[in-house]
């Protein structure tokens, strides 16, 4: 086997974290071969890209069916590709089910090298029967929040608690000053980072905006550009009294220190926000027929669904995660953290909760110091 390392990112916030790793891997040892699936931020690295992250991203349960003969064709270009190449280790960040199969279907096939998962499956949330397989597949499990060690508890399988890597992202970033005004009340609107997404959610977020007075400046993020005349011409179809402006995703941070407070589509976004200390509504419309997997074939049942909520371990977020919303009920709970002193206060106190639990690690460090361990094992 050579001194090859094979990494998958198949989502946007995967590439956030897999870039981070990249670069701590490298410094600790610049020979290193680093060879995958990763978006922009993984490609400027240097990795070798044999696939692009963007080919792998699809949503909800019907998307993926829709997706499945594309994901298959990739499943087994990857596979041979890593049988051949024999790398030292295949990590695969996030991506769950993709991922496990693939892990699973390594193993299968003989190969030697090292197998890691980098954040972990949510097996918290549903499918724990996945604590089994992931136990006879991995060599190492590389987890992000405190609260998912004990998951594996009773399972043989090494997993280290490693932080989140925002922590180390955040407290590096330089902020750009004078991208949005501080002397007005400015709501920021995140409404996800693919067309679907964005279909589903941003006509609820402004029929939202209806309900709420007086007139406010808003804020949109957008993921890509080519995503602003979609959102226009929903727009001009729903309707809206308040001025809006759009930005580039890029600028999140500055948005986030600017805005009084936030209506996001539920996902690491949130936790982005809660350690900007902002006072969030959270919202992720299903369709019915994802609703009914998720409740009926998956069994899906949490307290909360947020994971800023269940980090802290009770809704300091409120979400609403449904198939059918009351743009009522998040307005009036989006006013609250707007106009009401005490009800903002309380809520960035509770995100201050969030930042001590999440900061005691450095994230990017821990995962490349396991994984160099690992691999000079062989």
């Amino acid at each position: 086997m050579s001194k090859e390392l094979f990494i998958f990112a198949g989502e946007m916030s995967a590439d956030l974290h897999g870039e981070e790793l990249i670069l701590t891997l490298l410094k600790k040892n610049p020979s290193l071969k680093i060879f995958g699936v990763g978006g922009p931020r993984m490609r400027q690295t240097g990795m070798e890209s044999i696939l692009s992250m963007e080919s792998f991203q699809v949503m909800g349960f019907i998307d993926v069916v829709a997706a499945l003969p594309k994901l298959l064709r990739h499943f087994f270009f990857l596979r041979k590709m890593i049988l051949q190449r024999k790398p030292a280790a295949a990590l695969f960040i996030d991506y769950a089910d993709f991922n496990m199969h693939l892990e699973s279907s390594l193993k299968k096939k003989g190969f030697q090298g090292k197998i890691i998962h980098y954040i972990s499956p949510s097996v918290w949330a549903w499918r724990k029967q996945r604590i089994k397989t992931l136990a006879q597949t991995l060599d190492l499990l590389l987890v992000i929040y405190p609260f998912e060690v004990e998951c594996f508890a009773g399972s043989s399988l090494p997993v280290h608690y490693v932080g989140h890597p925002l922590i180390k992202r955040l407290r590096e970033y330089s902020y750009k000053e004078g991208l949005f005004p501080f002397n007005q009340t400015l709501l920021a609107l995140f409404p996800g980072s693919r067309r679907k997404e964005l279909v589903r959610n941003f006509p609820l977020m402004l029929k939202t905006l209806k309900k709420i007075e007086p007139p406010l400046l808003i804020a949109i993020s957008l993921s890509q550009q080519n995503f602003k005349p979609l959102l226009e011409k929903i727009i001009q179809k729903e309707g809206t009294s308040h001025s809006i402006i759009f930005t580039a995703s890029e600028n999140n941070y500055e948005l986030m220190r600017a805005c009084r407070a936030a209506l996001a589509k539920s996902g690491t976004v949130t936790l982005e926000l809660a350690l900007h200390q902002v006072p969030t509504v959270v919202i992720y419309k299903l369709s019915i027929i994802d609703k009914w997997i998720a409740k009926y074939l998956f069994k899906i049942s949490l307290s909360f669904y947020c994971i800023v909520n269940l980090i802290i371990k009770r809704e300091l977020f409120p979400e609403f995660i449904e198939h059918k919303i009351s743009e009522k009920e998040v307005a009036d709970r989006l006013q609250s953290f707007l106009f009401c002193p005490e009800r903002r206060e309380q809520c960035k106190q509770g995100c201050s909760t969030i930042a001590n639990i999440l900061t005691n690690k450095e994230a990017s460090q821990d995962a490349a110091d396991n994984i160099t361990h690992l691999l000079d094992l062989l």
